[in-house]
């Protein structure tokens, strides 16, 4: 038999894997946007038509960054439903599943390449098995 919290894991990594999934789908869409506003902005006399495409541009990133933390925000609602409803409240316990949970989670997010959108913008995250929260939020700015 293995660890008691090894279901809640599974459970949980699935919730990360279709996080990381639209998170890769979202940084192909800013790639390209990033790489436009980058040639856009090294235009020293910018038409009209350029100013206006940059902060279009502009608007669109940020919509990218508002997504990534709304689906981060579900995410993170469905893993707190699954450990309220896995994590037991036997007080002897809670070291177990603190130990085999926490820092598997701040690893898994950390080391995921799915959750890394580029140019600066990461999925964060951390857990705590005695309070049965997690966090997810987006750090950084296109």
């Amino acid at each position: 038999m293995g660890e008691p919290f090894e279901d809640v894991k599974k459970t949980v990594e699935e919730e990360l894997k279709r996080l990381a999934k639209k998170a890769q789908d979202d940084a192909k869409d800013a790639d390209k946007l990033v790489k436009e506003k980058d040639d856009l902005e090294k235009n020293k006399n910018p038409s009209n038509d350029e100013k206006k495409r940059l902060d279009d541009i502009r608007k669109t990133l940020q919509n990218v960054l508002n997504s990534c933390q709304t689906d981060a925000r579900g995410s993170c609602n469905r893993i707190n439903q699954i450990l309220k409803s896995k994590v037991p409240d036997d007080p002897k316990t809670i070291p177990i599943w603190q130990k085999g949970m926490e820092k598997w989670y701040r690893d898994r997010i950390e080391k995921d390449p799915g959750l890394d959108l580029g140019h600066g913008v990461k999925l964060k995250g951390d857990l705590s098995i005695k309070d049965k929260q997690a966090t997810l939020s987006v750090s950084g700015k296109f």
